[in-house]
């Protein structure tokens, strides 16, 4: 969460004063197979992980405490 905050803040920074030169990166989004052995393992202990957006999957990883 700091680094997220981190970059937020660098960013404004940077589009503030090189408005003309600043570049967004965006990242695609992952690959949902990528998450196919995290959510098979979570639910054999008995987690469900959510991956239909970032918000869903921060809220079902952080509710898979043991």
């Amino acid at each position: 969460e700091f680094m997220l905050l981190a970059n937020v803040t660098v960013a404004k920074k940077i589009l503030r004063h090189y408005p003309t030169l600043s570049v967004l990166r965006r990242h695609p989004a992952p690959n949902r197979t990528m998450f196919d052995s995290l959510i098979s393992k979570a639910a054999s202990q008995g987690f469900a992980i959510d991956i239909d957006d970032s918000k869903k999957l921060a809220d079902s990883l952080d509710a898979a405490v043991l």
